[in-house]
């Protein structure tokens, strides 16, 4: 009875083959989601930045501020909370449509990252990326994205070296890590060492861009703060002002009564003569 059903699959097996390689049968693909397609549009346009003909065009970092790429100066910048950069990056705000909802996103130079309010709690990393996509091509600051994994290797970001990249001194002595202890290295994963009977070169790990969560939209402030004035009240003057002012003086003052009694004069009063009798 197996034999029967080893040949009976086989054959409807040689059968599919057959219609696959003359294509009679076509295999279906999935097709792809709105996410991917968003995702993939997204990094198209994205791409074309970099492309000779329209990079010799058009500047797409001209609203970077040089002091960004003065690591020292824009650090003193920053130390002030009130510092006019980030208010203005603050300010410079995509509002974009998701398939799940919608986003509020701008850039935040003192933590290095994108910063944005939704409504959903989690989205995932590749959807981030492609709403940073256009917020650089919008305000023309491609430096910002410091992906590796998507921007052309001829291309790299140059705030990776300054701010992302950890440069080692010299003399500086590497920690002897003999006494910790190491994990087991599996079979897989000393098959993935090697590469056609050689050593593989170990390969960094590359960078991604960091977003910042900062809650649900109705916490967004559509409008800056604006520092309050004190209220100088304007001079007013009148006598009986000015009266009173004067008096408040007298009356902190105290006087005994021997003293009022020797200021004030005798009061005397004359009688004319006529009237005496």
């Amino acid at each position: 009875m197996q034999f029967f059903k080893t040949i009976y699959f086989l054959y409807y097996w040689v059968l599919y083959q057959i219609k696959l390689a003359l294509g009679i049968l076509t295999i279906k693909t999935r097709e792809p989601t709105q996410e991917e397609r968003f995702i993939k549009d997204r990094k198209i346009r994205f791409l074309e930045l970099f492309e000779p003909n329209i990079e010799n065009l058009i500047d797409f970092n001209e609203n970077i501020d040089r002091v960004f790429y003065q690591k020292n100066i824009l650090n003193e910048i920053l130390k002030d909370p009130k510092n006019k950069l980030e208010i203005q990056w603050k300010t410079r705000i995509l509002y974009d449509s998701l398939s799940r909802g919608n986003i509020i996103f701008f850039y935040d130079p003192y933590k290095m990252g994108f910063s944005y309010y939704s409504d959903q709690n989690v989205i995932s990393y590749d959807i981030l990326n492609a709403v940073a996509m256009k917020y650089v091509i919008m305000y023309r600051c491609r430096h910002f994205f410091i992906d590796e994994n998507i921007v052309p290797k001829e291309y790299p970001s140059p705030l990776i070296d300054l701010y992302f990249k950890e440069k080692s001194e010299p003399n500086e002595k590497k920690m002897d890590q003999s006494h910790f202890i190491k994990r087991k290295m599996s079979m897989k994963d000393k098959s993935n060492q090697y590469e056609n009977g050689k050593l593989k070169p170990l390969e960094p790990e590359k960078l991604q861009n960091k977003f910042i969560y900062l809650g649900k939209i109705a916490n967004f402030q559509w409008t800056q703060p604006v520092p309050k004035k004190q209220k100088v009240l304007a001079k007013f003057t009148s006598p009986l002002l000015e009266n009173i002012i004067k008096d408040s003086g007298v009356q902190r003052e105290s006087m005994k009564y021997s003293d009022f009694k020797a200021k004030v004069k005798p009061l005397t009063i004359q009688i004319p003569q006529d009237n005496i009798l």
